[in-house]
């Protein structure tokens, strides 16, 4: 067999022996399959399409009025046997229908960001739960492990006489509430991974990649970030009040018509009565017209007013969430100590002791629930410190975060 192929044998080979491990989910990873698949971002591309074909309407002229009456034999039939007229709008109904739409366009665009970020933030919030859950669940089965080997340990020197018989029916009843933390964690953590399978798109019941498990350390942020998609919404909505209203007011200007008529051009024996003119349309108002753009002003100035309130209550989060992060950030900076190497040496030492007939079950016991809720309360600073990123990370976006793909 000539080398190449011997070689080419051989990675086939290994290839099939080694079992490839699983790749790791990372909540970026999380994040961009959730914005190609989720429902929520087709609807959002599908109204920036739809605001494109509105901009491209509205550019283009009024339709013409254009009918054709032939004549059919009887003496009074019609006046006209063509008509046509085309509307100039040179009263600028046309340029203001134009910016309408446009403002609108802008108005999905700006709300496909948002949905986005909002997207984006719920993927973030799932996965940390998901995370916080799975740990919870490791945490439990390790505690229902270790209260399994007290229980042996302590009903072998029941059986030799050695423990009195209580001893031993206080490590059965650990071992059954170590077993029903393991349910309860086990149902938390399958009602987790259910809500993250269905923001990426998949059916609540599938299996998901292993995941990136929660920083146990502090991790530097970004200080500032980008426009708020928020704000961005607003002022777009707040253009199109505007362009609404100039569009209302050109309802209140005369217009210009170019007329093509012909009265008799199917008549057999009629004279022909064809022509052109320029027709000037003055509009009538009995008031409707009027109280439209007054409705469109005030909707405007509540827009401005929204704005505003928009702008103050953004202040607001943002000194929240900084306030909460720091103090997350404090709290999970605390357990970087011995504090857990502390209550590891505690439990074994206890657990020596015991065996040597020097420390009681309930030394031991006491001594592994604090190991435990050492444990525990680490995970849940983990998970408090991921949740105030998680809102630092919405409340500041970065320009990458808010590209719809």
């Amino acid at each position: 067999m000539p080398p190449m192929q011997e070689a080419l044998v051989f990675l086939l080979l290994t290839q099939v022996a080694i079992p490839q491990e699983t790749p790791v989910l990372t909540r970026d990873a999380a994040i961009q399959m959730a914005l190609k698949s989720h429902p929520k971002m087709q609807s959002a591309r599908q109204e920036i399409a739809a605001a494109k074909e509105g901009v491209t309407a509205a550019r283009a002229l009024s339709a013409p009025t254009f009918y054709v009456a032939p004549w059919l034999g009887s003496a009074n039939g019609t006046t006209e046997e063509l008509f046509f007229s085309q509307p100039l709008e040179v009263n600028g109904a046309r340029g203001a229908r134009t910016a309408v739409a446009v403002s609108r366009l802008a108005v999905s665009a700006a709300g496909a960001d948002l949905e986005t970020l909002s997207l984006a933030h719920a993927v973030r919030v799932a996965y940390d739960a998901l995370a916080y859950a799975q740990a919870q669940e490791v945490l439990a089965q390790e505690a229902l492990q270790l209260t399994q080997e007290l229980d042996r340990v302590t009903t072998r020197q029941v059986d030799l006489g050695a423990r009195p018989g209580i001893e031993a029916t206080q490590t059965r009843i650990e071992v059954s509430r170590a077993q029903q933390q393991v349910i309860q964690a086990s149902g938390k953590r399958k009602s987790a991974q259910a809500a993250l399978a269905v923001l990426l798109g998949k059916s609540p019941e599938e299996a998901l990649p292993p995941l990136s498990p929660l920083p146990l350390t502090v991790v530097p942020l970004a200080e500032k970030g980008g426009p708020r998609p928020e704000l961005a919404l607003e002022a777009a909505n707040l253009q199109r009040l505007v362009s609404e209203e100039k569009l209302a007011r050109t309802e209140l200007k005369p217009d210009v018509s170019l007329m093509l008529r012909s009265q008799n051009l199917f008549h057999p024996s009629g004279p022909a009565d064809r022509g052109a003119a320029v027709q000037v349309n003055f509009p009538l108002d009995w008031g409707a017209k009027r109280a439209r753009v007054r409705q469109v002003a005030a909707a405007t100035e509540a827009q401005q007013a929204r704005q505003s309130a928009l702008t103050l209550q953004f202040a607001q989060e943002r000194a929240q969430a900084k306030a909460q992060l720091e103090s997350a950030e404090a709290v999970l900076q605390s357990y970087q100590a011995d504090l857990i190497q502390r209550s590891e040496r505690l439990l074994q030492a206890s657990k020596t002791g015991f065996q040597a007939g020097q420390t009681s079950i309930t030394a031991v016991l006491e001594a592994q629930r604090t190991y435990r809720a050492v444990l525990a309360e680490r995970l849940a600073a983990a998970f408090a410190y991921a949740q105030a990123r998680t809102e630092w990370e919405r409340i500041h976006p970065t320009a990458d975060s808010l590209k719809t793909p």
